[in-house]
């Protein structure tokens, strides 16, 4: 009979023990979602009022990646129809990448304190250098990168919206580098 008491109490203990702490995190989990909830709200209407103070990196990136994922997510997923997209908005990167590549070839508002500042000329050097290293470093690279995925997909069809998805990717980031240059210039 003392060894059931025993055990009893220990029982008793135990019981409210896990009854105190469970209500703890209850009470916890109830006060993070509330505060999640808080951070959401504040969160949407400060990104409603921050809309209007987008960079135009941003918005390109709201625009071209958001209508990506997008139809993405609405398009019948086959291999083909993957690669057929992920062309799409490449192609729309690189006309990006061209818009603001010319803009910089032309502009001229460059004031050469003295010798030790690059010229107009050293300005646009630098950016038409620019482009024929990005060129090659993409050649070079989607041939490595179509090596790797031969190795590990072997023929499998795969390989067609993996190696199209990185070559938006990489198109992606060298049309914001040119953009980002352009904003930082004032250039619209």
């Amino acid at each position: 009979m003392k060894k059931f008491s025993l055990i009893f109490v220990f029982i008793c203990i135990i019981v409210t023990s896990l009854g105190s702490c469970t209500s703890k995190d209850v009470e916890t989990d109830s006060n993070q979602n509330s505060s999640m909830h808080d951070l959401e709200n504040s969160t949407e209407s400060s990104n409603d009022n921050n809309d209007k103070k987008l960079s135009l990196s941003e918005i390109l990136i709201k625009e071209i990646d958001g209508a990506y994922y997008e139809e993405s997510l609405n398009t019948f997923s086959s291999t083909i129809n993957m690669m057929k997209l992920a062309t799409k908005y490449s192609e729309k990167w690189e006309q990006v990448a061209d818009e603001y590549y010319n803009k910089l070839m032309q502009y001229d508002d460059i004031i050469q304190l003295d010798d030790h500042y690059p010229s107009v000329e050293d300005f646009h050097n630098a950016i038409y250098n620019m482009k024929i290293n990005w060129e090659t470093y993409y050649e070079t690279e989607m041939t490595n990168y179509n090596t790797v995925l031969e190795t590990l997909y072997g023929a499998g069809t795969i390989r067609g919206p993996i190696i199209n998805s990185h070559a938006y990717k990489l198109k992606m980031s060298w049309a914001l580098k040119l953009v980002d240059i352009c904003e930082q210039l004032g250039i619209e």
